[in-house]
């Protein structure tokens, strides 16, 4: 009879240290609310299908300002658009609009090719 309680223990003995150590885990994160994730859940489906009306509170909007445009006369001061990429910049043999491009067009070439394989 001893034996036959040592062996129980010997096998419950995990169970019940690993699950102390799991329980934990069980903490519900509560993504910045205060409330986990159970009690969120459960706050928004009854606030679903509540009948009591929503008070909310009103926002105060404030319009937007106006446009910051130079001042009359100082447009000329303004500086010029920049180059395109391929023109500034010796280093782009091909914008990157010319090279979908082709590659598109390589592709559709080679649809019905099963060895193909794209660069």
């Amino acid at each position: 009879m001893t034996e036959r309680y040592n062996v129980r223990l010997a096998l419950l003995a995990p169970l019940v240290a690993s699950g102390l150590a799991l329980s934990g885990c069980m903490g519900s994160p509560t993504y910045g609310t205060d409330k986990t994730a159970g009690e969120q859940l459960a706050g928004d489906i009854s606030g679903a299908f509540s009948f009591a009306p929503k008070r909310k509170e009103q926002i105060d909007y404030k319009p937007r300002p106006t446009l910051v445009k130079p001042a009359p006369g100082q447009k000329e001061a303004l500086p010029a658009p920049q180059d395109s990429i391929e023109t500034a910049s010796a280093e782009w043999p091909e914008s990157p609009e010319q090279r979908r491009a082709r590659l598109r067009a390589d592709a559709t070439a080679h649809q019905n090719d099963p060895a193909y394989q794209s660069e």
